[in-house]
């Protein structure tokens, strides 16, 4: 599902990218919601938006950690929700999620047993 908002300005944006842009974007939204929520996906930025509407939908971070530490943070919950939903869409088929994913199998493995994900 996603928000009204969500849909207000995908009809509103003119896509110079066409088809592979909407599909990036729609991806991304789903990529960052919530796992098992059901929350409907919301769209995080549009290239089109202004700074101060992107800054009121940037993800909560903590003021106590170092730059460097909320992003490793934000990128290890990317990783495992990315590979959580990589391995459920390639059926726990390893050989076929590196395929979908552009990635060496090697290191999807890695990946896959540092965020204890089974395949």
């Amino acid at each position: 599902m996603v928000t009204e908002e969500a849909l207000d300005v995908i009809g509103h944006y003119p896509w110079p990218g066409n088809v592979r842009e909407l599909r990036n974007v729609l991806e991304r939204g789903f990529y960052l919601a919530p796992r098992g929520s059901q929350e409907p996906v919301r769209l995080v930025a549009m290239p089109q938006q202004s700074e101060a509407s992107q800054a009121a939908k940037a993800p909560d971070f903590d003021e106590n950690l170092s730059y460097r530490a909320n992003k490793e943070k934000f990128e290890g919950d990317f990783e495992r929700r990315y590979l959580t939903w990589l391995m459920d869409r390639s059926q726990g088929n390893i050989s076929r999620a590196a395929r979908e994913a552009d990635m060496d199998r090697k290191y999807l493995h890695k990946l896959l047993k540092k965020h204890n994900i089974v395949s």
